[in-house]
């Protein structure tokens, strides 16, 4: 990073040294500085950017002190800067940065479009717009709002009528499919300059990355074209990919700033199948045998069938063991009626290998006055956890994807005061986003995502600015099964980020498989456990 920055645009964000008097709230720290002048020098030049610091690392603020320069770039006697601004995030994340603003850039008119769509018409009618002479013009400075409510056909006109000095889209991953609904109302706003917030622009294969590229550059980059020139697997194309991602986008990961945050330690924890979970799985796979042999003799034959045929099927397989490996009561009829209240919670943590691991841990770890972040892939799962906690009497706060986003957030601040629940339950897709939950320091994933990026967002709900303990992460694997797989996948995927991002100053490195969930990925997942399970027997 350092060579890089005496040769390009970025040396001359390295002198500024000074944090503007406009930039309130606080002290930014030395790298959000350069970030912030990076953005701004990028801004300038009428240039995307793409901001991809390591989760947890303030983009956000670094965010906002950027819309601070912009603004006061040109500031006329009138007193009237450059703007307009538009911020897009997700809908868990619109009050966090309301707050920020408010913090930082306490001067910036911030009018928030979100909610019902009664309320979105009156907030277009009267917060944000106005109309004099005969013409609509904004009330505000920068209008934040929420993926859903930009992607409304109302708000979308709307908001597409105006020419915005720059557009923010944070948790910008969210574009990494061009042909998405969202990708496609999300382009129609046209802006000076396009900025992408994310710590994670490659999470399956390169066609995200060029989705993202293709969004803050369009006049210059077509996802589909860039798909068909590069490819991962040769380390030339490696190379080239750097270099076209070199300009445009910026990455600092907790490892360059050592005295940021402790340190986080991950370990596996490997668990055995209780018997119920064994017979339920092998039921599974042996029912749905032809199905497998079928597609498995497909593939090694090299036949090209359309890959939407194989994959539904093999996807509900994968998705029913994976039920079974989290808690066999996610199955209907597993679950035992008529028993005392005593018996049933008893037979409730005996019947999943991985509840039995989490009654033998949580007492531990509570007994040290650690504080938990429990995540899990099913919102189901979350119903069991929380029966769980509630029959061991362990108090806990939780959010899923059905939390109205008020709500979210009043669970986040009751969790963070010091006399907060213990443990925090939360979907990895809903709580993994966004979230600043430093009052835990430690993290247990349930089950792992096939996408890796989903869990290490989860991590960083604790490991990020303002952690002030260790962070120790807790992976729970069930062993001879899908997830073995599942993991080794996820671990490769990595690979591919760190190939493209991690080292995006290194000219070449050797290249990896960039395949991504793919339904061979599926069927292998599904083989793994069946040849465990059944040994010799596997192909039958």
């Amino acid at each position: 990073m350092q060579q890089r920055l005496a040769t390009s645009p970025r040396e001359s964000a390295r002198v500024h040294t000074q944090q503007p008097d406009y930039v309130a709230g606080g002290q930014l720290k030395d790298y959000q500085l350069v970030g912030a002048q990076w953005l701004w020098q990028q801004w300038q030049a009428g240039t995307g950017a793409v901001l991809a610091d390591e989760m947890g690392m303030g983009k956000t603020i670094q965010t906002i002190a950027f819309l601070q320069m912009a603004y006061h770039s040109t500031l006329k006697a009138d007193n009237r800067g450059v703007f307009p601004f538009l911020v897009v995030a997700p809908t868990t994340l619109v009050g966090n940065w309301a707050r920020e603003f408010a913090t930082w850039a306490p001067e910036l008119v911030v009018a928030q479009l979100s909610g019902r769509a009664a309320c979105r018409a009156e907030q277009l009618a009267h917060t944000i717009f106005r109309r004099e002479h005969g013409r609509r013009d904004l009330k505000c400075h920068v209008v934040l709002t929420s993926y859903e409510a930009a992607c409304n056909a109302e708000a979308t006109t709307a908001l597409a009528s105006v020419r915005w000095q720059a557009m923010v889209v944070d948790e910008g991953h969210r574009l990494k499919n061009d042909a998405a609904r969202t990708f496609r109302a999300l382009r129609r706003f046209g802006a000076r300059q396009r900025v992408v917030l994310t710590g994670t622009p490659v999470q399956n294969c390169l066609r995200e990355l060029f989705s993202v590229l293709a969004f803050v550059e369009p006049q210059r980059f077509d996802a589909a074209a860039l798909e068909a020139k590069y490819d991962a697997t040769r380390p030339a194309d490696v190379a080239a990919v750097r270099a076209l991602v070199r300009p445009l986008l910026m990455r600092r990961t907790k490892r360059d700033q050592p005295l940021l945050v402790p340190p986080k330690c991950e370990a596996i924890l490997p668990v055995t199948m209780t018997r119920l979970q064994r017979e339920l799985y092998r039921a599974t796979l042996a029912r749905n045998a032809q199905l497998l042999r079928g597609i498995a003799a497909a593939m090694q034959a090299g036949a090209d069938e359309p890959r939407q045929v194989r994959a539904a099927p093999l996807r509900n397989v994968l998705m029913e063991v994976r039920r079974i490996l989290s808690h066999p009561y996610l199955l209907r009829g597993v679950e035992p009626a008529g028993l005392a209240p005593r018996e049933q919670h008893l037979r409730l943590i005996d019947a999943s290998a991985k509840l039995q691991l989490l009654h033998t841990l949580l007492p531990e770890l509570m007994a040290r006055r650690h504080r938990l972040l429990l995540f899990a892939q099913f919102k189901d799962t979350l119903d069991i956890l929380e029966d769980y906690l509630a029959g061991e009497h362990i108090r806990f706060e939780r959010i899923d994807g059905d939390t109205p986003a008020a709500n979210r957030q009043t669970a986040v601040a009751a969790f963070s005061r010091a006399d907060g629940a213990p443990v925090f339950l939360a979907t990895t897709r809903t709580g993994g986003v966004g979230l600043n939950l430093t009052a835990a320091d430690t993290v247990i994933i349930y089950d792992c995502d096939f996408n890796p990026q989903a869990d290490l967002q989860a991590m960083a709900r604790a490991h990020r600015i303002g952690q002030s303990r260790p962070v120790r992460v807790f992976k729970l694997v069930t062993r001879d099964s899908a997830e073995e797989r599942i993991l080794r996948k996820a671990t490769r995927k990595l690979e591919l980020d760190h190939q493209i991002i991690q080292r995006i100053d290194e000219p070449m490195l050797s290249g990896e498989d960039e395949d991504s969930g793919a339904p061979g990925d599926v069927e292998r997942a599904l083989r793994h456990g069946a040849d465990l399970l059944f040994g010799d027997r596997a192909e039958e």
